[in-house]
């Protein structure tokens, strides 16, 4: 038997995002996009930014470009604003390889390139949109992978000596220069670690992925954490068991009271893990999901964004780390995408708004589908989520604390997300008089009971009306 999320409710529920449209249309001015787009992230005013032409394998951290020789070199970055407006600029490098592109807030794009092909030496350069290279620094040679800030003009190279590791922050000045950041270290690591990824974690701190081998088909996850208050931070062990070298993917980030995460695939599993002091503690969310692969993604200040396919179909699922899902009366998976074989495989853009956007094909054309997360807001008063702390409920009548009319014969819940009665369960209320609980109706909720309404949104539950007719009762 597989499960595709926990509910923290009686009835079985399925989540899924309905489809809506940018306000323009998002094809570019010249006709559909001709090849599968890559994409290469977001900014902090929504601009999307994906490439087309000779890119091969985009991936989470590390991405190539089929190129040997500059003049071979054939890529177009394009942005999408969030009013619909479109540009792109065609890539004129001047290097012999071109490692990977990131955008870089406000307006940027950092570039990390080869310039000669004799050298081992990498240049992390900040290009424009207008394809104008404003400045560049020569790194060292063991420079490996680099990353970007969420919400500013900060970027972070890493690399691997022997068994030194060299990091450095950079920031960009007004004058549009490359100047040295607040972080500078030398650390001293296992021999066995290979840089993964480099990821923001929040305003002050960077994450550095890495995979430590263990053979030919098992590895460890570690995460280093970096800030300018840490002295001597340790890559921390993620995973309780080996990770196979198959499928597995992994994302990393921080909640508002920097608490870090770190969500990763292995095998059928997807296991959150909670960084504090250097201590973890592991939850496997889905003790026995059904799905071909997975892929992890951050969503700022919200937490994970996971995709699942399974066959043809793909889900997507947001994970809120402010949420307890140690606890097992917590529900999650509070906002999903459901969409069939429109899906194309390449990396969704998250938006600063918690709007998801996807790249949809057909008919051998490309289109942008975006919807806003239904993300759960926090009660201050009592500190659950949702009503009743059940992230999916979005309403209910009679609402909560209301008194309820004596006769009243049905009871209303609206949730957040389609719903469906895929099995029938028992629905049972009780009176609450000097801690002891009386029943008062027991009913089957079938069809003949509940009804399903407001376009899937709502649960409607008919009862006898007698069941109500005790007042200034609990």
């Amino acid at each position: 038997m597989c499960t595709i999320f926990r509910l923290g409710v009686t009835l079985t529920v399925l989540l899924i995002f309905s489809k809506l449209l940018l306000p323009c249309s998002a094809q570019p001015p010249q006709g559909p996009i001709p090849v599968p787009p890559s994409s290469l992230g977001t900014y902090t005013d929504g601009t999307i930014l994906f490439a087309t032409g000779d890119v091969k394998s985009p991936g989470l951290s590390k991405r190539s470009f089929n190129s040997n020789f500059a003049s071979q070199l054939k890529i177009t970055l394009h942005f999408l604003n969030t009013n619909g407006e479109f540009k792109h600029i065609d890539v004129s490098c001047n290097c012999d390889e071109l490692l990977d592109i990131r955008p870089l807030n406000p307006n940027y794009l950092l570039l990390l390139t080869r310039d000669i092909p004799t050298s081992r030496n990498l240049t992390v350069k900040i290009m424009d949109w207008t394809n104008k290279i404003l400045s560049n620094v020569s790194t060292n040679a063991q420079i490996q992978a680099i990353g970007t800030s969420m919400n500013g003009t900060r970027f972070f190279v890493a690399g691997i000596n022997a068994t030194q590791l060299l990091c450095i922050e950079y920031a960009i000045n007004d004058n549009e220069q490359i100047v040295d950041g607040r972080i500078n270290k030398s650390i001293e690591i296992p021999v066995s670690l290979t840089i993964n990824q480099i990821v923001s974690l929040d305003y002050k701190s960077w994450g550095i992925i890495f995979k430590e081998t263990l053979d030919a088909d098992y590895y460890n996850y570690r995460l280093l954490i970096i800030s300018p208050e840490t002295e001597n931070p340790t890559p921390i062990i993620l995973n309780k068991d080996r990770i196979s070298s198959i499928l597995s993917q992994i994302a990393c980030a921080a909640n508002k009271n920097f608490q870090y995460y770190c969500l990763f695939t292995s095998y059928n599993d997807l296991l959150l893990v909670n960084i504090h002091n250097n201590l973890t503690n592991q939850t496997n969310l889905f003790q026995s999901i059904c799905f071909d692969s997975a892929k992890v993604y951050t969503m700022p200040n919200i937490g994970f964004l996971v995709e699942v396919k399974t066959r043809a179909y793909i889900k997507y699922i947001v994970l809120n780390i402010d949420i307890d899902y140690g606890d097992p009366n917590n529900a999650f998976g509070e906002s999903v995408v459901n969409n069939n074989q429109d899906d194309i495989d390449i990396d969704p853009f998250m938006l600063p708004n918690n709007t998801i956007v996807r790249i949809l094909k057909k008919d051998n054309e490309y289109n942008f589908l975006s919807k806003g997360s239904s993300i759960p807001k926090k009660n201050q008063e009592n500190g659950s989520y949702g009503l009743f702390n059940n992230t999916h409920i979005k309403e209910t009548y009679p609402s909560d604390n209301e008194l309820i009319p004596v006769g009243t014969d049905k009871i209303k819940l609206t949730f957040i997300h389609t719903v469906d009665l895929t099995a029938a369960v028992d629905i049972s209320i009780h009176l609450e008089s000097d801690g002891r609980y009386f029943l008062r109706q027991t009913l089957l909720c079938t069809d003949q009971y509940c009804e399903i309404g407001d376009n899937g949104y709502s649960l409607t539950i008919n009862l006898l009306d007698i069941t109500f007719n005790t007042p200034n009762a609990d």
